[in-house]
């Protein structure tokens, strides 16, 4: 890394990449060192300790020059040297042999997802990309929403109600229809028929067993369209249901531990002294809730993945719930509850009137993508681009309109302005390296050799290239550090902005070999990263744009 380069070069200990600062424009230098942290220690000034250091350093290496700048080092690098640098930053792997196991989408089935799962089914989904990048082996977990009541009442509806060939060829939505009719329609009978009917699964009769997996074969199959869109496959579909058959464990062990006390018949643990509020795991009717269930699935994860870390992918108004999880499971006497994190995310709303929903008031994942991919084809269609494009397009500009900002904070999709061709958009990227193909393509034609460049002088376009992929993998490894996609895709876009700069003012293919030739390497590293960036946040790689 040029960073460590430089921190050798100017052979002071004192100093680490960590201090380390791109200079803003307008001002003199690459890289600029604070000196704030040597005043204590030294008993000086830091700008006296700035203009000592320059004053007496004599340049080496990478380093052409240093100034002060008031408490600054300000530094400028040899671009004679530093032309091939970047050339490591696509190899990790810090965390070769961890777990981690990540808990997102978790659909509620015989359901449409709406604008709420999209959160977390892509931040979750680039999270696990982040984790793979930096070593981890992945355990991507969707825990379904498959048990309760719900599904009682979707089993009478079908009885009473339903067309077993209409439901299939129609899918989710007539399912739904069912589910609003029961409750249009709701009365005593038809509840308690609900409640008899759950229990029937619950003790395993075959029929109602049959049409319950049905309705859950019929949900899965519609959301697999959607996840074969985004790319996102899952290791572990376990659900409420099967923790559901473990919660008399978690019950059992928690009385052992003395954790528990009953209030009005219901059971809670106590976590007043860590100024959480009681959690309550069975309420006065017997019945478990979803604490109990994260109890259980927590443990059997453990079990079964012996994970290094486990990660919860849901908005922030859950923190209080997992606070409690984490918590009680620490209490249980399980060290490894260190290592459960909550990774919470703000709100995600569009435009009103931008999506329409036939499906109710609050957009729906279906919807979303139609109406990106339809926008998205008005586009293309000008372009002579078919419509698997459009569908790459469109997917592609949702996953990165979400991702581009950070997870904690509240956004507006808007599906217009995330199929911008310039700008911030992931059809930029996509541009970008359907232009980069274009490139190979025509150094191909002209004969270009792809010859190894050792000695080269870097313009201010090519150096500003080289600087950017050098912090490919310290960006990476913050993205990890705070889970969060967002440095990726502003990292991506800042990559793409530089090339396209470096594109307008440098010809690539020119008569000049070795200028041709290092080039057209400096365009393979660019591609290299800019596509890493893309798949890590869920970007269709379009050849041809």
């Amino acid at each position: 890394m040029i960073k460590e380069k430089i921190i050798e070069d100017l052979a002071n200990s004192d100093f680490s990449i960590e201090n380390l600062a791109e200079v803003p424009e307008n001002f003199t230098g690459d890289y600029s060192l604070p000196c704030f942290f040597l005043a204590k220690r030294l008993g000086k000034n830091p700008a006296e300790i700035a203009k000592e250091f320059a004053s007496t350093y004599k340049p080496q290496g990478i380093i052409s020059k240093v100034e002060n700048m008031g408490p600054y080092l300000n530094i400028t690098l040899d671009r004679s040297k530093c032309a091939n640098y970047g050339e490591e930053c696509l190899n990790f792997d810090d965390f070769k042999g961890k777990v981690a196991c990540i808990d997102f989408s978790s659909i509620n089935l015989a359901k449409h997802p709406h604008i709420g799962h999209l959160c977390t089914t892509i931040i979750g989904a680039s999270i696990a990309r982040i984790l793979e990048k930096v070593g981890y082996k992945v355990v991507r977990i969707n825990y379904l929403g498959d048990y309760g009541t719900p599904f009682g009442k979707l089993i009478t509806a079908v009885k009473k109600w339903g067309n077993r060939q209409e439901i299939e060829k129609i899918g989710v939505d007539a399912l739904q229809d069912l589910y609003v009719r029961f409750n249009q329609e709701e009365s005593e009978e038809l509840i308690a028929s609900a409640r008899d009917e759950f229990r029937k699964v619950e003790e395993k009769d075959s029929e109602a067993l049959e049409v319950y997996n049905w309705i859950i074969e019929i949900s899965l199959r519609e959301m697999h369209n959607i996840y074969d869109q985004l790319g996102i496959k899952f290791d572990d579909y376990n659900g409420e249901r099967y923790y559901e058959g473990k919660k008399d464990e978690v019950i059992a062990l928690l009385k052992e531990k003395g954790l528990v006390f009953e209030s009005e018949g219901a059971l809670l643990v106590n976590l007043s002294e860590f100024n959480l509020t009681d959690f309550m795991v069975q309420k006065s009717d017997g019945t478990s809730l979803y604490s109990t269930r994260d109890i259980a699935a927590a443990i059997d994860r453990k079990n079964k993945y012996n994970f290094d870390i486990s990660l919860y992918v849901t908005d922030t108004a859950q923190n209080l719930h997992f606070k409690s999880l984490f918590k009680t499971l620490e209490l249980m006497g399980y060290e490894w509850a260190k290592d459960l994190k909550h990774i919470g995310y703000g709100r995600l709303s569009t435009p009103d009137g931008k999506i329409a929903s036939r499906r109710g008031k609050v957009a729906v994942l279906k919807d979303i993508f139609e109406s990106a991919e339809n926008k998205a084809f008005e586009i293309v269609k000008e372009r002579d681009l078919d419509r698997q494009v459009a569908t790459d397009i469109g997917v592609s500009a949702v996953s990165f309109g979400l991702l581009k900002t950070e997870r904690v904070k509240d956004a507006v999709f808007d599906i217009e302005s995330a199929l911008n061709f310039e700008g911030e958009t992931s059809t930029y990227l996509q541009y970008t390296n359907a232009r980069l193909n274009s490139i190979f393509s025509k150094a191909n034609e002209s004969g270009i050799k792809e010859i190894s460049v050792r000695e080269y002088t870097l313009n201010e376009e090519e150096f500003a290239c080289i600087k950017h992929l050098d912090l490919y993998k310290e960006m990476i490894f913050n993205a990890y550090n705070n889970f969060e996609p967002c440095y990726v895709a502003r990292y991506a876009i800042k990559l793409a902005t530089l090339f396209n700069k470096f594109y307008a003012n440098c010809k690539v293919v020119s008569e000049d070999e070795v200028v041709s030739a290092y080039r057209i390497g400096l365009c393979r590293k660019v591609q290299a990263v800019l596509v890493d960036c893309m798949q890590i946040l869920g970007v269709k790689i379009i050849e041809k744009m």
